[in-house]
């Protein structure tokens, strides 16, 4: 990985990755949640 590529990623690219994250593990935690209700109840 070349230096010009990290600065233009720590801009605002990290920013929008950093959200992106978090919203995939919200939705990971959601369905994993989802998942264990349903093995728990049976269903």
């Amino acid at each position: 990985m070349n230096s010009d590529y990290k600065v233009v990623l720590s801009s605002q690219a990290r920013k929008t990755l950093a959200k992106v994250d978090r919203n995939a593990r919200e939705r990971l935690a959601k369905d994993l949640g989802n998942t264990r209700l349903k093995v728990i109840s049976g269903h």
